[in-house]
């Protein structure tokens, strides 16, 4: 099922026209698990028992048709985390388009806060913005946008997340 899921949405964006952005050294690091590439521009975490909790896939979000998109214009202080009040519900291997501007280059975390675990599941950046879709794996879930902010200093996150 992920393989097929995956293979759908990139053969949508390849029909589509719209490519996928190559990634960067360093470019995610799961806290509750483990991440790797696993196709360029695509990447999995797990956690320590290998079961897949995350994918994701850098593009421009072209081919997400997302029912709902909300905005977000955050600043939020140093080594602090900030978690939307607004939940949504969501079905597994459904996915969460990202496309976020930071004010500056700093370690910065995007993802999901799982409102039924109590846990995270992160997407590390170090550079001055977020453009992807992510997708959950396992169960249909209650979530939360979030972004950690684990710099040294204040950050501004401006862009949208949609799903």
């Amino acid at each position: 099922m992920r393989k097929k899921l995956l293979s759908l949405i990139l053969s949508m964006v390849i029909v589509l026209g719209y490519p996928i952005q190559a990634s960067a050294d360093n470019f995610l690091e799961g806290e509750t698990g483990t991440f790797e590439e696993t196709e360029d521009g695509v990447y999995e975490l797990k956690n320590s028992n290998g079961t897949l909790l995350l994918t994701f896939i850098e593009d421009d979000g072209s081919a997400v048709m997302p029912r709902s998109r909300h905005n977000v214009n955050w600043t939020i202080d140093a080594t602090s985390v900030k978690c939307s009040s607004r939940e949504f519900s969501i079905l597994a291997e459904s996915p969460i388009h990202v496309d976020l501007n930071f004010s500056r280059v700093g370690i910065t975390y995007i993802g999901v806060y799982d409102r039924e675990t109590s846990n995270y599941l992160w997407v590390k950046r170090e550079t001055r913005e977020c453009k992807g879709t992510m997708v959950t794996h396992g169960r249909d879930a209650l979530l939360s946008f979030a972004i950690k902010n684990a710099s040294g200093h204040s950050m501004t996150y401006t862009g949208s997340y949609s799903y």
